[in-house]
């Protein structure tokens, strides 16, 4: 058994192969502020109503980092050395290699097996930089107080509340289409 192994399998080892799962991703960007915030405010007729809201506008720059989690197990493989390259010392290197493959894949088969069974799998967390960008990054305005005016009818006033938004009831669908929303100082 021993030639037929030198014969067929010169120069083969056994070695440790880690293998790397995907378990999950998580993306964290970071803002950072490029402008001053200015307040935006409107609104939308919603059924007899309109709809209002208020938030701080401003452009920021976004960096992100995405974390990957890998389950990581320790394996064996087979890994042929190959000590030969096309010159005249190729047989002299296929010789050397059957030679030694009777001792070098049950040993290292061996030393391999220990160390696959007393390894654990783990969880690897690799982190990879996502492309930065610019844009809006506008937060809601709580407490900001507007008016809905209508035509023909007194002007009314809403403040928004913690989700930056309000409701004010005009009573006609054709009155809250025309309504228009401004800031009270």
């Amino acid at each position: 058994m021993p030639l037929v192994l030198a014969a067929v399998l010169p120069g083969c080892l056994v070695l440790t192969k880690d293998r790397l799962t995907e378990k999950e991703h998580k993306d964290a960007w970071q803002q950072t502020p490029v402008s001053e915030r200015k307040l935006t405010y409107g609104g939308r007729a919603n059924g007899t109503g309109v709809d209002v809201w208020s938030a701080w506008e401003q452009l920021c720059d976004f960096r992100g980092e995405r974390m990957t989690s890998y389950n990581r197990h320790t394996g064996a493989r087979f890994y042929m050395l190959d000590i030969c390259d096309r010159g005249d010392e190729c047989f002299y290197g296929w010789f050397f290699e059957a030679l030694a493959a009777p001792f070098t894949i049950p040993i290292s088969g061996l030393i391999t097996a220990g160390i696959v069974i007393g390894s654990r799998d783990d969880t690897v967390v690799k982190k990879t930089a996502l492309s930065a960008h610019r844009g809006s990054c506008g937060v809601v305005a709580p407490n900001v107080t507007l008016s809905v005016g209508a035509p023909g009818r007194e002007p009314t006033l809403v403040t928004t509340d913690g989700r930056g938004r309000g409701f004010v009831d005009l009573g006609d669908p054709n009155v809250a289409n025309e309504a228009q929303v401004t800031l009270v100082p």
